[in-house]
């Protein structure tokens, strides 16, 4: 038998492929996706008599490539896992959201979903 002394020698790389590939599969809370990219608004609800919603433009971000966001010249990165979006780093880590539509998130503060929700209000411009 001329492969045994081949058969006999780990091959560390096949056996990390498969381990790397069942570990992205499994993605603890859900399937690992991004967020259209766009530009994001922040606020939360008006009233029956002013604005259907008070923007907060500090609360404001750009989704600008991949898991990659901005706010003004900063950058950082999400995960988005199931309907659970985490910022990374970046100007808004730590600040996590529920993704209730494909465009629109709700804050998540200690545990509890707040009144703030982020909705794509159109796409990045061209260029």
């Amino acid at each position: 038998m001329r492969f045994a002394p081949l058969l006999r020698r780990p091959c560390l790389g096949f056996a990390s492929l498969i381990v790397g590939a069942t570990a992205a599969t499994a993605a603890p809370g859900g399937r690992m996706s991004v967020m259209p990219l766009g530009i994001y608004s922040c606020g939360v609800p008006g009233d029956a008599l002013g604005s259907v919603r008070q923007v907060d433009e500090s609360q404001g971000f750009h989704v600008i490539v991949g898991s990659s966001y901005a706010v003004g010249e900063e950058t950082g990165n999400y995960l988005l896992t199931g309907d659970r979006l985490q910022m990374s780093n970046g100007p808004m880590k730590g600040r996590t959201f529920s993704r209730e539509s494909a465009s629109r998130l709700r804050e998540i503060v200690d545990g509890q979903e707040s009144e703030t929700f982020c909705i794509r209000i159109r796409p990045l411009p061209k260029g």
